[in-house]
């Protein structure tokens, strides 16, 4: 949290550091200070680089936007960069979102076998979760 601290610190508009702080707020459960941050970074997405749009939109939409919008912010992601693991974990939340269990568990499973070397951190993705044990 100090790095993603820090480049808030250094450049306040990097969107990408106040995603950070957002994911790490969540994981601990600072529902508001996750909700402050994902706000300041929405509003700094413009900043952002495509694959960092990507790889964070999901996170960052209202839960009523989960299921379509993010679908539709995420589905270019494997064939624009077919090795980020990150994105193929997000659009496996997408699906998820959209109680489409099969393309959801079919995008982790990608995302696993891109980097199998990192499954533990792979299956800490929400989409995941529940399937535990079924890969």
């Amino acid at each position: 949290m100090a790095a993603y601290n820090l480049a808030v610190e250094l450049d306040p508009e990097l969107g990408r550091a106040y995603a950070g702080l957002a994911a790490m707020d969540a994981e601990y459960r600072k529902r508001q200070e996750a909700e402050k941050n994902y706000q300041a970074a929405l509003s700094r997405i413009d900043r952002m680089t495509d694959r960092e749009k990507y790889r964070d939109t999901q996170r960052l939409l209202p839960s009523d936007e989960k299921s379509t919008e993010g679908h539709r912010r995420t589905d270019g992601i494997g064939e624009a960069y077919p090795s980020d693991t990150a994105g193929h974990a997000n659009l496996a939340l997408a699906y998820f979102y959209q109680r489409d269990m099969t393309k959801a568990l079919e995008e982790q499973k990608r995302a696993i076998e891109i980097h199998a070397a990192k499954r533990a951190a792979a299956e800490q993705s929400f989409a995941v979760r529940p399937l535990r044990g079924r890969l």
